[in-house]
């Protein structure tokens, strides 16, 4: 039942509880309805014996009966004489008759099929017995129980389907608004924490929900919009006392008086120089984030934008030992925003290169397939562990501690923002030891 929607559980517990009912009800209904027919033939029965005894007449040793006598349709009667044998009856048809059975009503079946039986003794005032017999056929009860098991019969599936589709129904009405809470949720993914759960209204269990869910969203969007703004904060402020310290740190590292000043002053510099990069790329990564950056698309030949980059980056690979790799076709072409394509592609193959083991390889290649262009940037360095790999677009993490610290670790970050804010998606695969591989999906 785990793998079940909720809405198909409601359906299925609902069908099976009006499948108990139906199982429990129906027979009771038909014992309850077999029961009063078959009262009601008693009642007929006895009301016919009562009319009888009220009609006979025992005049010098004749049984007589009054002419006035009524009885109900489809009543058979038999009276004998306990003296002398004599009879009066309705019908000559009582050769296979039941014995006689006093003050009982019962069934038995005889060549006219199922028939109730009513025996009664009247004594009259010379004495004389009579024997009192009145039958009815059960056939019409029969019928009727008959017929109403058709019902049944009939009625079972019908409500059987009544139940499904009307729970199923109800279910989908009564969970509408969980869907428009889910939805609601699913758009936060695109870091959308202004939207709210709208349109419901009721103070039962769902409108509170929502309730909560907003405020909750309300409390989230506070809190990164206070985090977006000291990030964008902190970036400004460190960004003049950075500067000033790589400017001290240049002056003293060209004018120094011994060559430990000069590798302090150069030690000093390399370090503020990162801290600037990772400002400046904070910098860029708030102002995405607070949607400030204005895409300008232009029309890009893939290719050349490649070759640039992987020139621009020879020298760092040759240091390396690493060897860049270009395969991507002349006649791909994208529409993009120029900058941040270099910087995407700049990020990729200096990550490639960072990682990259000596006589390896980075290669960019490309090609289109069902209507997208597939970019690839692929490395044989050391890999990325698992664990790490869901974790690598987060900002400022790193794998592990034995990996290159030189960076801002902010590369991978800014290659997400620049994907999805172009409406491309990334995918990453790696294994350590074996290399990384980046594809985007254009």
């Amino acid at each position: 039942m785990r793998k079940v929607s909720i809405r198909i559980q409601i359906m299925l517990w609902y069908t099976l509880l009006t499948a108990i009912l139906l199982a429990v009800s129906l027979p009771v209904l038909y014992g309850a309805m077999a029961g009063s027919l078959r009262r009601d033939q008693e009642a007929y029965l006895r009301s016919a014996a009562g009319q009888l005894a009220s009609h006979i007449e025992w005049e010098d040793g004749d049984l007589k009966l009054l002419n006035d006598l009524d009885l109900p349709a489809g009543t058979q009667y038999l009276l004998t004489a306990e003296s002398g044998g004599r009879i009066v009856s309705s019908e000559n048809a009582w050769a296979d008759a039941p014995s006689f059975q006093p003050d009982e009503v019962y069934l038995s079946s005889t060549g006219r099929g199922d028939q109730l039986y009513l025996d009664q003794e009247l004594e009259l005032e010379g004495g004389e017995k009579i024997r009192i017999r009145v039958s009815r056929s059960n056939g019409t009860v029969e019928r009727s129980l008959d017929q109403l098991q058709l019902v049944m019969l009939l009625a079972v599936p019908a409500f059987l389907g009544l139940a499904v589709f009307g729970s199923y129904f109800l279910a989908k009405l009564a969970l509408r608004p969980i869907d428009h809470i889910t939805e609601t949720a699913v758009s936060l993914g695109a870091g959308n924490l202004s939207q709210r759960i709208t349109g419901i209204e009721s103070l039962d269990e769902v409108g509170r929900l929502a309730g909560a869910f907003n405020g909750m969203l309300a409390r989230l969007e506070d809190s990164f919009q206070r985090e977006k703004q000291f990030t964008s904060d902190a970036s400004h402020e460190l960004r003049t006392p950075v500067s000033v310290i790589m400017a001290y740190a240049e002056n003293l590292a060209t004018h120094a008086p011994d060559r430990e000043t000069v590798e302090q002053a150069s030690a000093i510099l390399t370090e503020s120089r990162r801290m600037h990069s990772i400002i400046a790329q904070l910098l860029a990564l708030t102002r995405g984030y607070e949607g400030k950056y204005q895409l300008s698309l232009e029309e890009i030949t893939l290719a050349e934008m490649v070759s640039d980059v992987l020139a621009e980056l020879t020298e760092a690979a040759a240091a390396g030992g690493i060897t860049l790799i270009e395969q991507v076709p002349p006649r791909i072409q994208l529409s993009a925003d120029q900058s941040l394509m270099t910087q995407l592609l700049l990020n990729l193959v200096e990550n490639g290169i960072k990682y990259g083991k000596a006589g390896g390889t980075v290669a960019v290649s490309a090609m289109e397939q069902d209507g997208h262009i597939l970019l690839t940037i692929q490395d044989d360095g050391i890999g990325i562990g698992e664990k790490d790999l869901p974790h690598i677009f987060d900002r400022f993490y790193r794998a592990d501690q034995a990996r290159d610290r030189s960076g801002s670790g902010l590369g991978l970050s800014i290659v997400k923002w620049i994907v999805e804010l172009h409406g491309w998606t990334i995918q990453a695969a790696s294994e350590p030891g074996r290399g990384a591989r980046f594809t985007i999906q254009i």
